[in-house]
């Protein structure tokens, strides 16, 4: 079984990955490769939501996680689309999160703000029962497809009122395009057709992706916190 130390090491390892995916998305999209950018950004929320895998299962909070990431060629860290939802639910998860501290403060507020470790169990519990439901769903990719779409179009409300989430395109399907030329609905399409403004919206939701998982990154690279945080996860 792969220890809890790898998996934080490896978490760690992805998020700082995930960093350097934007830096690169952002510099291809200020001099005018989008069709790059958008599927650097994309990769980038991949590794994001690879990152929460490799979290989740070092601290076990889904059962026989980390025993299946064991395996040579456990399917979840090839399965994009899963990584992908993985990444949607980190920002998800960081909401829930913030509203109940808020609603924890409001209600005794002279005990002040919930702490760190309190907010992080929270967010990981989330996360996880979020996650076990998706990876058990992979089983039936129909479900999976429906949940994958709510949470696009819950994300896109929160944080972008007011503007179209755009074509009804997953984002693993996004990527594709934006890397090769194919035929469709009797045309063929290339990557020239993915735009300037496409392209930001993945570097976007990357960015917030990144922005979500900072409390948790300062868990990872510290033991103090993290064995304290452990401990909540027996």
């Amino acid at each position: 079984m792969v220890s809890e130390e790898l998996l934080r090491e490896a978490a760690r390892a992805a998020m700082d990955n995930a960093d350097e995916l934007l830096a690169d998305a952002t510099l291809l999209h200020e001099n005018g490769r989008p069709a790059r950018a958008l599927s650097l950004a994309i990769i980038g929320s991949e590794e994001t939501g690879k990152a929460l895998m490799f979290t989740l299962a070092s601290l076990d909070a889904i059962p026989d996680l980390r025993a299946s990431l064991g395996q040579q060629r456990y399917w979840g860290l090839t399965d994009h689309p899963l990584k992908q939802v993985l990444s949607q639910i980190v920002g998800h998860a960081e909401y829930v999160a913030d509203e109940y501290a808020d609603v924890v403060s409001s209600a005794a507020p002279e005990a002040g703000s919930p702490g760190l470790l309190w907010w992080l169990e929270q967010f990981l519990r989330q996360c996880a029962e979020w996650a076990e439901k998706q990876v058990g769903d992979r089983k039936e990719p129909r479900r999976t497809q429906q949940f994958f779409k709510k949470i696009v179009e819950d994300f896109h409300k929160r944080f972008r009122q007011g503007q179209p989430p755009g074509p009804a395109q997953t984002p693993d399907e996004e990527k594709w395009n934006a890397l090769y030329v194919d035929l469709a609905e009797g045309k063929v399409r290339t990557p020239a057709s993915i735009t300037a403004d496409q392209a930001w919206s993945k570097i976007v939701d990357l960015q917030i992706g990144l922005e979500a998982t900072q409390r948790l990154r300062s868990a990872l690279a510290d033991d103090a916190v993290w064995d304290a945080l452990r401990v909540r996860f027996p």
